[in-house]
C-alpha cells in the first residue's frame, strides 16, 4: 500500500512535493523506477540539490541509462559542480556507452574512431581541471577502467598515478586517494611507480608501501 501511495504522489500533479525536504522524503521511500521517472519529469528541478543530484546519478547508472548519465553529469560539470559523484558519473557514462554498445568495439571503424575521440576529449577536459583534486582523480579512474583492448592513446593508470603524486604528493590524503588504484596495477607497474616516486619523496612522508593494500 505504501508503495502505491508513493507512486501516486510522484505522478499526480497536485500531490507533487513542494519543498526539497518533501522531495527527499519521497525519493528515499520510492522504488527505483518511479523515483527515476519523477526526476526525469516534474522532479527534474530538484536535481540542483546535491543529495537529489547524487540520487539521480545512482538511479541513471542503476538503470543502465549511460547516455543520459553522461549528458547530465557533463552539464553539471559545465555549470561548475565540484563533486566526485558527478565526476565519476560523467566518466561512468562515457564508459557505459562504450561497453554497452558492441558496435563501438567490433563492427564499424567509424564508430570506433568516434568513441575513441570521445574518450580523448573527456581526458582533455579532465586535464584542464587537473588542479582540482576530483578531476585529477578522475584521470586515474578513467585510465583504470578502460577496457584493456581499447586503444585510447591516453596515459596508463600507472602514469596517471605518478602524475597525481607529482601534483598532490605533499598532501596528507594523496596516498589514501591512490591506494586502491596502485593496488590493482601489475607488480611490474607497482614497482615502477614506487621507484619513480622514491626520488620525489622524503623521510617525513608516508612510506611508499602504504599505497598498497
Amino acid at each position: 500500500m505504501s508503495t502505491k501511495l508513493i507512486n501516486h504522489a510522484l505522478s499526480t500533479p497536485n500531490l507533487l512535493p513542494e519543498t526539497i525536504g518533501e522531495a527527499l522524503l519521497l525519493l528515499s521511500a520510492a522504488p527505483a523506477g518511479p523515483a527515476l521517472g519523477f526526476l526525469q519529469g516534474d522532479g527534474k528541478r530538484w536535481t540542483s540539490d546535491i543529495e537529489v543530484r547524487r540520487t539521480y546519478i545512482d538511479l541513471l547508472q542503476g538503470a543502465g541509462l549511460y547516455p543520459e548519465l553522461k549528458g547530465f553529469c557533463e552539464d553539471e560539470v559545465d555549470q561548475g559542480a565540484d563533486d566526485w559523484k558527478v565526476v565519476k558519473g560523467w566518466i561512468d557514462g562515457h564508459l557505459g556507452v562504450l561497453q554497452s554498445d558492441p558496435s563501438t568495439m567490433y563492427f564499424g571503424i567509424d564508430d570506433f574512431l568516434i568513441c575513441r575521440e570521445s574518450i580523448k576529449l573527456l581526458q582533455a577536459k579532465l586535464d584542464k581541471r587537473f588542479s582540482n583534486r576530483n578531476f585529477a582523480l578522475g584521470s586515474i579512474y578513467l585510465s583504470a577502467n578502460l577496457p584493456n583492448d581499447f586503444e585510447s592513446g591516453i596515459p596508463s593508470a600507472r602514469e596517471q598515478c605518478t602524475r597525481y603524486f607529482d601534483q598532490y604528493g605533499r598532501k596528507n590524503a594523496c596516498f589514501t586517494d591512490i591506494q586502491s588504484y596502485v593496488a590493482i596495477l601489475s607488480k611490474e607497474d607497482q614497482t615502477q611507480f614506487l621507484q619513480g616516486i622514491a626520488t620525489k619523496s622524503n623521510t617525513n612522508e608516508v612510506p611508499f608501501s602504504s599505497v598498497l593494500i
